[in-house]
This record gives C-alpha cells, structure tokens and sequence, in this order.
C-alpha cells in the first residue's frame, strides 16, 4: 500500500480544485462547505463525500448569571417543535442535532 502526500491548501476551494483537476485523490473540507460546493448542480458534480472526520456542536453563550439563557432555550425548543429549525437547517445544507 502506497503512503499518502499530503499537500496543505491555503483555502478549502483549492484542495476542492486538485480532486477536480486529477491532482490529488481526496480532498478534507468543512461540511457545510463541502455539502454546497458538490453534488447535482454545482461544478463539481463528479465529486463525492465519503467519510465524515468529525462531529463540532456549537453554542450560544452567556454571561455566568444571565436569565436570557432560560428564554432562549425556550425559543430554540419552539422553533425545533414548529419545524422551522430543521428548516433552516435544510434551506443552508446543514444537519441538525439531536
């Protein structure tokens, strides 16, 4: 089995580039960069994702104290409930959390 090169890219788009152009075989991006910028419709539509690296959960935070928190959770719960959540998520190739 051949050992892979590794080749850093400044930008995300250029590593995108090289698979595209043959010049290198795989290419590691962000998710929500790599859900728009391939498949149907896009320029490189022969590009596949095929493995996932990593899970990254985001926050919102507060300062210690603060009763904003009960509140948002609150919204955050309603707009889960409603859909529109998972809306957005689908409108911006996001994937929501459980």
């Amino acid at each position: 089995m051949k050992q892979a090169d590794y080749a850093p890219k400044t930008l995300q788009t250029e590593a995108l580039m090289e698979v595209k152009a043959g010049t290198a075989d795989a290419a590691v991006l962000d998710l929500t960069l790599a859900n728009t910028m391939t498949g149907a419709g896009t320029n490189y539509e022969d590009v596949k994702i095929v493995d996932y690296l990593a899970e990254e959960n985001y926050g919102v935070a507060f300062r210690k104290g603060s009763d904003i928190c009960e509140e948002v959770n609150k919204i955050f719960d309603e707009l889960i409930a409603d859909g529109t959540m998972g809306a957005l998520a689908e409108k911006y190739g996001l994937d929501l959390s459980e």
